[in-house]
């Protein structure tokens, strides 16, 4: 007996992604990759593993009658006719009719070798930010030379093997490279000394690609394509330089003459994880502004994996904090859940300074949109339209004072087991059912957005409250009619 599931042929956008449940069915529950819960037990659930692996690929192809009545606007890619059955088989087809993808199905995925500089060429390099600092100027020369040096046939063979890539093992979902690059001193023989210089991520080798190192292809982004995290990567870096150590769009070729892009971000050595610290010490002594800058980052890009091992500090200080790993921020649609670390510590019971206030005011969302486009061509106008809406959302919110929690609020589930949308998720959908272009959207979304600070005001009002934040927001936002 087989059970299935069928759909009509969709457009694959940047908010579609394959998925296989070869792993899920074999390792069972996995409630921290598709609730929007922090992590913890799952609820028991009347749906046997199969039931509940037919629902999460529904989940994650954006299933469902709100989409499926939406006619076909683009005719390539698209998603054909697939079934899931008892082999736990899921198969996709192409424009063409061909079957794709089949690591994704075949329980003997291949593994790859580790990238090889020395089999690449190096062709380009990009840069996000559009007004980098001298410094970040200076490495990204080092970073140009060294990886030349690394790529050339010419070059000595001890030296390409000195600054060849070295896999990062056990850390994170997209496979990461430690990328060496010369320095300006010399050492005792005279040679150039070689430092670890920045973090390489290749776009083919992240979450959901075939050539990924852990296969696990259910730790996939709701909203976020196989392939796409790199750029926002380089997004996240040009939007937000300050903190974001400087990161690079890097272009390969291959012996086959194809292209390999991957993401190159400063090395910040010295450093710590925040994970080392618990909450209790966290919330005692980072300084407020730290978490201010922390919060803006966040907020504004939605990030769906500020995890304590995404921000560093200091190894002796508890001040100037380094936000890393970017490549799951602005979820098209706010589809993903938002996952803030900082959320639980006590310094987000209050306000942004007026320092921040004023940055949030100054935004200025036309040249946000410009520099992400730059770094990312092919993005979708729905990944544009979340940062406006966000964006928007931020700046109403600084202007009644809410606190960090209040406005962290519009990005979470008020019934994470029954993965309901948020405040900003239902928003969208409501905008974008009302208008289409981006010009469109900006103006609706700059009112509604309005809504949002007034229903907290309103519900921190209440005598008492029986019900959550988020619940009170979620009950608003469903009676709303545009």
């Amino acid at each position: 007996m087989s059970s299935g599931i069928k759909g009509n042929v969709l457009p694959l956008g940047d908010s579609q992604i394959f998925t296989s449940t070869e792993q899920y069915l074999g390792q069972g529950e996995r409630s921290e990759l598709f609730s929007s819960r922090p992590l913890g037990k799952r609820e028991a659930s009347t749906d046997n593993t199969e039931e509940r692996a037919v629902k999460i690929i529904k989940k994650q192809l954006d299933f469902g009658p709100s989409r499926a009545d939406k006619p076909v606007e683009k005719p390539f890619p698209v998603l054909g006719d697939f079934s899931l059955f008892n082999n736990k088989k899921v198969t996709i087809f192409s424009e063409f009719g061909e079957e794709k993808a089949p690591f994704l199905t075949n329980p003997n995925i291949p593994f790859f070798s580790p990238t090889r500089l020395s089999r690449l060429s190096f062709k380009s390099i990009f840069i996000a930010n559009p007004d980098p600092s001298k410094e970040d100027l200076e490495w990204i020369g080092k970073v140009e030379e060294s990886l030349k040096l690394a790529t050339s046939c010419d070059t000595e063979e001890s030296l390409r093997n000195a600054l060849a890539l070295e896999r990062v093992e056990n850390q994170g979902i997209n496979t990461s490279y430690l990328c060496k690059i010369l320095t300006d001193e010399v050492d005792e023989t005279g040679k150039r000394k070689i430092v670890i210089g920045g973090v390489l991520k290749f776009g083919d080798e992240e979450v959901g690609t075939e050539r990924n190192s852990s296969r696990d292809i259910l730790r996939s982004k709701v909203g976020i394509s196989p392939g796409k995290s790199l750029f926002r990567e380089c997004i996240a870096s040009g939007l937000h330089p300050d903190r974001i150590p400087c990161t690079i769009k890097v272009t390969f070729t291959t012996i086959k003459g194809t292209e390999r892009v991957a993401s190159l971000q400063k090395y910040i050595p010295n450093a710590r994880e925040i994970h080392t610290l618990n909450v209790p010490e966290a919330s005692l002594h980072i300084p407020i502004e730290e978490v201010f800058e922390m919060a803006f980052v966040d907020l504004r890009l939605v990030n769906t994996d500020r995890n304590r091992g995404n921000a560093l500090l200091p190894k002796d200080s508890y001040s100037m904090l380094y936000l890393i790993d970017h490549g799951c921020v602005l979820s098209e649609g706010f589809k993903d859940r938002a996952i803030f670390c900082w959320g639980s510590w006590s310094q987000t019971e209050f306000g942004f300074s007026d320092v921040y206030k004023q940055k949030i005011a100054e935004l200025n969302i036309e040249n946000d949109r410009m520099i992400c486009k730059n770094a990312f061509p092919e993005i979708s106008d729905g990944v544009l339209k979340c940062l406006g809406l966000s964006t928007f959302l931020l700046q109403e919110s600084v202007l009644l004072d809410l606190s960090l929690k209040q406005i962290a609020s519009f990005y979470f589930s008020p019934y994470p087991s029954l993965e309901m949308p948020s405040f900003a998720a239902n928003l969208y959908e409501k905008i974008c059912e009302k208008v289409s272009s981006i010009e469109e959207f900006d103006s609706l979304a700059k009112e509604s957005v309005k809504l949002g600070p007034k229903w907290v005001k309103e519900y921190t009002s209440l005598s008492e409250n029986t019900k959550s934040l988020e619940s009170f927001l979620y009950r608003k936002i469903a009676d709303l009619t545009l």
